[in-house]
């Protein structure tokens, strides 16, 4: 994200501006909760890791494994939390990739019934029809569909309904002058209360909803970082929808996962692994090595940087953590290319804290915690052995 697309700062006076105190104590809360996400990220990369290495030594049709699918069953449940999380502290929005406007609706609505006092009513939405492909950060869209639906639900009456559904919307302008229109596809949160039903919709939205509320600037600012607009209407039974339109995602454009490729088999080739949690450098390091590849490890920045300039062209991998310990990743990245070494790289890390530009730019793919060992597997196999142009993916 360039500086200009950063959210405005400033005069309250626009309404697609942010108050710039909702702004910090947003920015407060969201890095203490990415802050609580890194470590529980670290716990179940672990969990996916011991869980992987406990099924391999059971013979098949061991009554243990299916205790072992329950608890990965659990942590892949936990780390679609930790992402949410994660992504409370990014701003600036982080990379945009491939998702289900349906699949967020359904999240959104699980959320709220969490979030929400008993004595307000969140409607079960059951997604139907193909998915809603747009391009966005998950994390972001979704904290902005939340917040859209605890501003409209104040003051939360007993007896307050509050429902969020995804559909195909009627086809749009793109931004810009004379820009051509682009299918799209909608969130809608709505909410009712009891006795607003009497009420005309004119006489409704004079009464509840005069103005756009503050609550709503920052949402419309994620929003329109997402090529999309915000519409806030009130109908003539009294119930409030806020709609959010997205276009929807270009065919083609889904990002690609690295396969399943357990079977995939190194042939020495040396790694440097930098990796300050101990439980996830052990699991890494046995993984790969269980793989046919020769590992040197390192707890921090310094030991990685010095284990990788003694190895000198040996080192065909760097693999390391974007968060290292006493020296960012990154910036070991940095040094070692400066010095000449060439290897192709791997960050593993969180949503929020890696410069993907910076990545780019020194031949470095992403690995997200929390991870399993086979999806580190198939991404070095994948960097050390990339298929012929033309061949078979």
């Amino acid at each position: 994200m360039t500086p200009s697309s950063k959210p405005p700062r400033g005069g309250a006076s626009r309404g697609s501006e942010p108050v710039p105190d909702a702004r910090e104590h947003y920015l407060a809360v969201g890095r203490l909760a990415a802050g609580v996400a890194h470590d529980l990220n670290n716990v179940l990369t672990v969990i996916y890791g011991f869980t992987a290495h406990a099924r391999s030594t059971l013979a098949e049709g061991h009554p243990a494994l299916r205790a072992l699918d329950m608890i990965e069953k659990a942590a892949h449940q936990a780390s679609s939390e930790t992402r949410l999380l994660v992504g409370m502290g990014a701003l600036p929005l982080q990379e945009q990739l491939e998702l289900d406007v349906r699949g967020l609706a359904v999240d959104a609505s699980r959320l709220l019934r969490r979030i929400l006092p008993h004595a307000v009513e969140v409607a079960r939405d059951e997604p139907s029809g193909p998915p809603l492909p747009v391009r966005g950060d998950a994390a972001a869209l979704l904290l902005a569909t939340l917040s859209l639906a605890l501003v409209l639900a104040e003051p939360r009456r007993r007896g307050t309904r509050v429902a969020v559904a995804a559909s195909l919307a009627a086809p749009r302008a793109a931004s810009g002058a004379g820009a051509p229109e682009v299918p799209s596809a909608q969130i809608a949160v709505s909410v009712s209360r009891p006795g607003d039903e009497t009420a005309s919709g004119a006489a409704a939205s004079r009464r509840r909803r005069p103005a756009e509320p503050e609550g709503l600037r920052h949402v419309r600012w994620i929003v329109g970082q997402h090529g999309g607009d915000l519409e806030l209407a009130a109908l003539e039974d009294g119930t409030t929808v806020c709609t959010v339109h997205l276009p929807l995602a270009p065919p083609g454009q889904a990002p690609g996962r690295p396969a399943d490729t357990g079977g995939a088999r190194g042939k020495g080739e040396c790694i440097v692994l930098g990796e300050s949690h101990e439980y996830v450098r052990q699991i890494a390091a046995a993984a790969l090595r269980a793989a046919g590849y020769e590992v040197r490890e390192s707890p921090d920045g310094p030991r990685f940087l010095e284990e990788t300039r003694r190895e000198g062209s040996r080192v065909c991998l760097l693999l390391l953590e974007c968060d290292l310990a006493k020296r960012a990743g990154t910036d070991c990245l940095r040094s070692a290319r400066a010095e000449g070494i060439t290897a192709p790289a791997i960050l593993i890390t969180d949503d929020g804290d890696v410069d993907l530009a910076l990545a780019s730019q020194i031949d470095t793919v992403i690995l997200k915690k929390p991870f399993r060992t086979s999806d580190l597997l198939a991404l070095v196999d994948r960097v050390l052995h990339p298929p012929a142009p033309g061949g078979a993916a």
